[in-house]
C-alpha cells in the first residue's frame, strides 16, 4: 500500500498502530485492506490494493462539490468515529452517539468522500441544508435485511435485530431510529433501546421491553466488538442506549487496557432498569 501511495505521490511512514501516515497528517488505515485481501489469492493483492487506494485517495480530497444542486441525489448523513477521523472533527458535525460524529458525505460510484472542511459544506447551503437533503435521501434508500437473534430462548424480550445492507449507510439509520424500528414492526418503545453499529453495513437494536435485556445487552456486545474487528468499514466497539425521552444517547460497554469488556448500567439505562423492575433496592 505505500508503494502504490508513492506512485501517487504521497509518501508515508507506518505510525505502528495499523496504519500509514502522510506529510500532511493524513492516515490511510490499513486494517479494511487486510481484511478484504485476506480471503483472496495472493496473485489478486496488487490488483486490490491499487483499486483500494484509489478509494481512499478520491475519498481524502477536500475539495469538494461546488453546489447543493451538483450532489443534492448522492449526499447522505455518514456516521464515523471521532477517534478515526484524520484530524477533529468539523465544527458543524453533531455527535448523535457518544464518540461518533455525524458528517455530510457524497456516495460516488466507486467511494465515499465525507466533506470534513467546514467551508465545504458552508459551500453546498451550510449544514441545515444540507443535512435536509442528506436525510431525505437516507429515508429513500431500500430497507436493510433483517435478520432476529433471541438471546434468550425463554424469552421473547430478549430478540436482538440485526439489520444488514449493502450501501454504507446502514449505522446512519440510527438517525431515523423510529422510522428503521417502524419498518420492522416495533412501534414506540417505552423504555428506549440498546444500539450497535460496528461498521458501515450493519446495525443492530433491542428494544428494552423486560428482563430479555440482559442477554440481550451480552449478544449486542459480542456483535458489537465481532463485526467490528472483522469486517471492513468498522465505526464502534461499543453498546449504546437511546433512550425514549429524547435525552443523549449514553456508552454502555467501557474496554479495559487488557481489553476486558464491562457493561456499565447508569444514567437513564438505569432509570429504564428501575421502571422494569430490574434493579433491587
Amino acid at each position: 500500500m505505500r508503494e502504490s501511495l508513492v506512485g501517487r505521490g504521497v509518501e508515508t511512514v507506518a505510525d505502528g498502530r495499523g496504519a500509514l501516515v502522510a506529510m500532511d497528517g493524513q492516515r490511510y488505515g490499513l486494517t479494511d485492506l487486510a481484511l478484504i485481501v485476506a480471503p483472496e489469492p495472493t496473485v489478486r493483492w496488487p490488483a486490490l490494493v491499487e483499486r483500494h487506494v484509489t478509494g481512499l485517495i478520491s475519498s481524502s480530497v477536500q475539495s469538494g462539490p461546488l453546489s447543493l444542486d451538483e450532489v443534492r441525489d448522492r449526499l447522505y448523513p455518514r456516521l464515523r468515529s471521532v477517534a478515526d477521523l484524520p484530524g477533529p472533527a468539523p465544527s458543524y458535525a453533531p455527535r448523535p452517539l457518544p464518540g461518533v460524529a455525524e458528517l455530510a458525505a457524497i456516495d460516488y460510484p466507486d467511494h465515499v468522500s465525507e466533506l470534513l472542511a467546514d467551508e465545504t459544506v458552508e459551500r453546498i447551503g451550510g449544514w441545515p441544508v444540507a443535512r435536509e437533503v442528506a436525510m431525505a435521501n437516507l429515508r429513500a434508500l431500500p430497507a436493510m435485511h433483517q435478520d432476529t437473534i433471541r438471546a434468550d430462548d425463554a424469552r421473547a424480550d430478549s430478540d436482538v435485530h440485526v439489520l444488514t445492507t449493502d450501501d454504507f449507510f446502514g449505522p446512519s439509520r440510527v438517525l431515523v431510529l423510529a422510522e428503521t424500528l417502524a419498518g420492522i414492526g416495533i412501534e414506540r418503545p417505552s423504555y428506549g433501546v440498546l444500539v450497535a453499529v460496528p461498521n458501515r453495513h450493519l446495525l443492530a437494536l433491542h428494544p428494552l421491553e423486560g428482563p430479555g435485556v440482559v442477554a440481550a445487552l451480552q449478544v449486542l456486545a459480542r456483535i458489537s466488538t465481532g463485526e467490528h474487528d472483522e469486517k471492513p468499514g468498522a465505526l464502534s466497539r461499543h453498546v449504546y442506549y437511546v433512550p425514549a425521552t429524547g435525552a443523549p444517547a449514553q456508552q454502555v460497554t467501557t474496554f479495559a487496557d487488557d481489553g476486558t469488556l464491562s457493561i456499565n448500567v447508569s444514567g437513564a439505562l438505569a432509570e429504564a432498569f428501575a421502571a422494569l423492575g430490574l434493579l433491587e433496592g
